[in-house]
Parts: structure tokens; C-alpha cells; sequence
């Protein structure tokens, strides 16, 4: 026959018990100590100096004073004395100093965190209602996901290419900025002022991991830092023709005419607007190179005799279009070997008046040689009609000095040129008799077989040598 109650341990009354109201108030202090239990601390090995009616405790072990030997007991105070239960398994308790519940499980006490485990949970809302759509609310100032002790990682799946899988940013629960996979697995950055309407503002691609920018670009417009530091455009003054592979800049304010096909750089301006290349050096050469090789980039071979390496082109137009004026080539004179050769020549490649067709007028060639296909033409030549007595100097730059007097003259007086250079040629001609003539050279310099007449359509030519300052007769 039980004499006490299963769980809380209540004494039971017998059939002529007796003092039955004793017991009877000892069941229901013990009751008034363990239903919804209320623990002010249980932190406490020792009982607090002044306790009052019905404070409670759970006693931490070693316990000392009027709780020694009550380790882990529930000690409640009643009737200016303390009473100890012993905890049962299921018995909660609210920790009042930590406002916490916890619950013995019939070995200790534990945490009601610790036994809520929020395994397929339907919905939940942090200071908010989930929904069937939005299954997780949390309205807060902030998120917090920390690490324990490592990396930390949020993670957003999807079913299929198609769906999404995003971060959605609104104002007043409208959108106005989506990251993610929208739609495929490309990485969008999209914007709307609406959203309704969505505009991707940078795409990167899955598979190359290429960005593609919208500024909202004119077809073949080239981004560029505006005055701002921001992405700006002017397809009108810079632009990428891809299929062609032509960029053009244009400083005349007008369409200008498309280059020819082979063109990789276009450069447009107008009288007020002219486009020119600068290119700046400090202490070390300016060079405009152009590079020739044969066969292909992969494996390229040598040229050979008459390639031509580079030219510098000029065209004018016709009034239909644009025509080859003449250039400036350059071409390999010989086969070039490793090395070894690699002679080269200059040509100037001029069309004649009346003629379409563009020919070697001039050849410049590595060792010095001249080649002119026409006649010589020097206008740096000087006509004179002096009198008798004549005093005369001839200029740096002329190259022909002709006496042009209106008959003979008794005599006069020729000055070289005081600044020649290494080579330089002087012609003398008169078409009357000069007969006294005096030949002289400029300060600094001697000449070597002066003219001392003239005679009626009679010459002289001299070449000047740097080296000695000297003016040579060579005809």
C-alpha cells in the first residue's frame, strides 16, 4: 500500500491517521514550494542571511550552513524554517535571476533552449508573423550569422536553371535592387524604379566569368572615365566598329566618311578641329614603328627582296572618293637572313599629273645611292642682273648663283655661303663676260682654286668639305 505519492512524494493520509490536518498542511506547503516553482537563485551553496517566507532555491553543491547535505535539493522557506524536496523528473522551474525555465530530467537540470529542438518547423517570426510565403520574418536593425570558430557561409538554392535564387532589396516592400541567379545561372546585378520594370545593370557570365556592363551604350560607344571618375560615353567622338575591328576618334563634330576596310585606327577632325598623333618622350627616342614578318603570327618567316614593311599613305578625294595620293615605303632590298642581310631601301611613290596610278619616283638606298626617275628640278637657285662693280654673297640655301647682267662687265665680287654644310654644292654662272671677278670664302673658311673671270655663258661649280672648311672646284 503506498504511503506516499509517486512523483512529488506527498505523504498520503492513512484510514485513522492521525494529527490529519498536520499532514495534511505539510502537503500543501511542499505543494506551495514545487507547483510552478520558482527558483530565486541556483547559484547558492549557502542560504541567503535573511530569507523570507516562501523564498525557494535550488541548493549548488558543496552545500554549507542550514543547507549542508542538501546538494541539489529544493530548499523552501516556510514557517521561519527551511524545507528541502527533492527535484522529480519533469518538475520545471522559472531561475528568476537569470529569466530563465529549465526542467529536471531526473539526473539534472537543463535549459528549456536546450531541449526545444527546432527541427521542420512551419513557420517562424522574430519579432514578426511568418506566412505561407514568407516563412521566415525577422524584423530587426540587424542580422548577425557569426562563425564558430572558422569560415561562416549563407547559401541560396535552387531547383532548376530557370528559377532564382536572390537577394531582393525594396522600399516600402517594392523592389528597387535584385543580386543573384534571376532567371538562369548568369549573376545579375538588376535595378528598377518601380519594380515592375527591371533593368540588369552588370551580367556576369557562368561559363567565362566575362562582365557585361549596360551604361546604356550607343552600338560601338567605348566607355571611358568621365570628368567625374564615372563610366561615361560619346559614340560620336570614340567608337569600336567590331566587325571591321576599327576604332575610330572623331574631333570634327560631324560624321566623317568610313575608313577603308583594312583600317585599325580612325582619326577625324576639321580645319578648326585637326587630329594629329603626339607621342612624348623624356630622354629617351620618339618611334613609330611598323613590323613586318611573313607566313603568320604562330610561325612567322623572313622577308624576302621587294616586301614592302611599312608605308605612310596619303589620299585626297576626287570628288567620287578617296584616292592613294603617294606614300613613303619602305621595302626589303634583298632577302633578309638571321643576322646576316637585311638591306632595305626608301621609296617616294608620288602619281603623275594626268595619271591614276602610283609610282617610284625616288629611291633611297642603304648605302647612300639616289635613284630619281625624273628630271632634276633645284629651285634653290638665285638670278641676279648686277652692274658693274658688283658686290654679291650668296645664301645658305641657294644652290646656283646666276649672273644675269645687261652686257659685259669689267669686274665684281662673289661671297660663298657662310654657313654651308659637309657637301654642300655651289654653281656660279654668269651669261655675260665678267673679267675681273674676285671669288671669296665667308670668315673662317678658304677656297681652293678661286674664279678670277668669267667668261660669256661660262660656270663654275665648288663642294664644300666640313672637315678643312674648305671649298673644292669640282667643275
Amino acid at each position: 500500500m503506498l504511503t506516499e505519492t509517486v512523483r512529488a512524494r506527498l505523504p498520503l493520509l492513512a484510514q485513522a491517521q492521525s494529527q490529519k490536518p498536520v499532514i495534511a498542511d505539510r502537503n500543501f506547503v511542499q505543494l506551495d514550494a514545487l507547483l510552478c516553482a520558482r527558483f530565486l537563485d541556483r547559484d547558492l551553496s549557502a542560504p541567503p542571511a535573511t530569507p523570507a517566507e516562501g523564498d525557494c532555491y535550488l541548493v549548488k553543491p558543496t552545500a554549507g550552513g542550514d543547507w549542508t547535505t542538501q546538494d541539489n535539493q529544493i530548499a523552501f522557506f516556510a514557517g521561519g524554517a527551511w524545507k528541502f524536496y527533492p527535484p522529480f523528473a519533469g518538475l520545471s522551474a522559472f531561475v528568476a535571476d537569470e529569466s530563465k525555465l529549465v526542467v529536471f530530467d531526473g539526473a539534472a537540470w537543463l535549459d528549456y533552449a536546450a531541449l526545444l529542438a527546432l527541427q521542420n518547423v512551419p513557420l517562424l517570426g522574430v519579432n514578426a508573423a511568418a506566412d505561407a510565403t514568407n516563412k521566415l520574418n525577422v524584423k530587426s536593425a540587424a542580422l548577425l550569422f557569426d562563425n564558430i570558430g572558422a569560415g561562416v557561409q549563407a547559401k541560396l538554392n535552387k531547383t532548376a536553371s530557370g528559377d532564382t535564387a536572390s537577394l531582393l532589396y525594396q522600399t516600402g516592400y517594392s523592389g528597387r535592387a535584385e543580386i543573384g541567379l534571376c532567371g538562369d545561372d548568369d549573376f545579375h546585378f538588376k535595378v528598377s524604379s518601380d519594380g515592375a520594370r527591371w533593368n540588369d545593370s552588370i551580367v556576369l557570365a557562368r561559363s567565362t566569368g566575362v562582365a557585361t556592363i549596360n551604361q546604356g551604350l550607343a552600338a560601338g560607344a567605348v566607355p571611358f572615365g568621365g570628368g567625374s571618375g564615372a563610366i561615361a560615353q560619346d559614340a560620336a567622338a570614340l567608337s569600336w566598329d567590331d566587325s571591321a575591328k576599327t576604332l575610330t576618334i572623331n574631333g570634327s563634330g560631324v560624321t566623317p566618311p568610313a575608313p577603308p576596310s583594312n583600317t585599325g585606327l580612325h582619326m577625324a577632325g576639321t580645319s578648326s578641329a585637326a587630329r594629329g598623333v603626339i607621342i612624348d618622350s623624356i630622354a629617351s627616342t620618339v618611334q613609330l614603328s611598323g613590323r613586318r614578318a611573313n607566313t603568320s603570327y604562330a610561325a612567322p618567316t623572313a622577308l624576302a627582296f621587294g616586301d614592302q614593311i611599312v608605308a605612310f599613305v596619303g589620299q585626297g578625294y576626287d570628288g567620287a572618293d578617296y584616292r592613294n595620293g603617294g606614300n613613303f615605303s619602305f621595302f626589303a632590298d634583298e632577302n633578309w637572313v638571321a643576322g646576316a642581310n637585311s638591306g632595305t631601301r626608301l621609296d617616294v611613290r608620288l602619281v603623275g599629273n594626268g595619271s591614276t596610278v602610283t609610282v617610284s619616283t625616288h629611291s633611297f638606298f642603304g648605302d647612300g645611292r639616289l635613284q630619281s626617275l625624273g628630271a632634276f628640278v633645284d629651285q634653290s637657285y638665285s638670278c641676279q642682273r648686277p652692274a658693274n662693280g658688283f658686290s654679291l654673297t650668296v645664301a645658305d640655301t641657294c644652290g646656283a648663283l646666276i649672273l644675269d647682267p645687261g652686257g659685259t662687265l669689267a669686274g665684281g665680287a662673289i661671297t660663298l655661303p657662310a654657313h654651308p654644310k659637309d657637301g654642300q654644292l655651289c654653281r656660279i654662272a654668269s651669261t655675260q663676260a665678267v673679267g675681273a671677278l674676285t671669288l671669296s670664302p665667308s670668315a673662317g673658311q678658304s677656297v681652293s682654286g678661286p674664279l678670277t673671270a668669267l667668261a660669256a655663258n661660262g660656270s663654275a661649280q665648288y663642294l664644300y668639305r666640313a672637315a678643312n672648311t674648305t671649298w673644292y672646284r669640282c667643275g
